[in-house]
Formats: C-alpha cells, sequence, structure tokens
C-alpha cells in the first residue's frame, strides 16, 4: 500500500474514531470537519492511483516517441522540428511536475 493509501486509510480510521468518540457535539462537528477538509485536499492523482499511472504511462511514451522521431528526421537530413521540441518539452515538463515531491508534503 502506498503513502497516499496509507494516509487515507488512517484519516479514515480517524474519522470512525470521531463518531463514536465521548466528546461533546461541537467538538466532534469541528474535529470531523477538519479531517474532512484534510481529506479533500489530497490531490485527484493521489487519490486515483490508476489514473495517475495512466497519465505517467502516457508522458513517458510521448517523451520516448519524440526522441525517436527526432533521430529519424535527423538521420533523413529534415530540418525543422521545432514544434517536435517543444512537445517534448511539455511532456518531460509534465512528468516533472508530476513526480517531484510536494513541499506540502515535507512538513
Amino acid at each position: 500500500m502506498g503513502f497516499v493509501a496509507e494516509q487515507l486509510k488512517t484519516l479514515s480510521a480517524l474519522r470512525g474514531e470521531l463518531t463514536t468518540a465521548n466528546v461533546d457535539a461541537t467538538t466532534k462537528a469541528s474535529l470531523i470537519k477538519t479531517v474532512d477538509d484534510v481529506t479533500g485536499e489530497l490531490k485527484a492523482y493521489e487519490k486515483d492511483v490508476i489514473f495517475y499511472r495512466i497519465v505517467v504511462s502516457t508522458l513517458g511514451v510521448v517523451i520516448v516517441l519524440i526522441i525517436i522521431a527526432i533521430f529519424v528526421l535527423l538521420l533523413r537530413k529534415i530540418t525543422g522540428f521545432d514544434a517536435l521540441t517543444a512537445i517534448g518539452s511539455a511532456a518531460v515538463g509534465g512528468l516533472v511536475g508530476l513526480l517531484a515531491p510536494s513541499p506540502i508534503g515535507q512538513r
């Protein structure tokens, strides 16, 4: 189980414990709202691992295909493939953005 999945499981268990906790209703409601807010702040790709893997895989495939296309064009001595370079750069930037650790998670 991944780190985010463990966090979600822990938050779910905490919320379950809070619903049966023996505290006043105002405190209970405030704590449950806090747990719900923290759970809601997780990014969509952190909750949906399959979607995250699809996006990362797609960007990786795009990068590999762009590199192959540029090499083929270079071997045929064809110039003017600036669009391929731009698409490849955008894909690399997107991949780095997805895989870079969040500064929020480093608290």
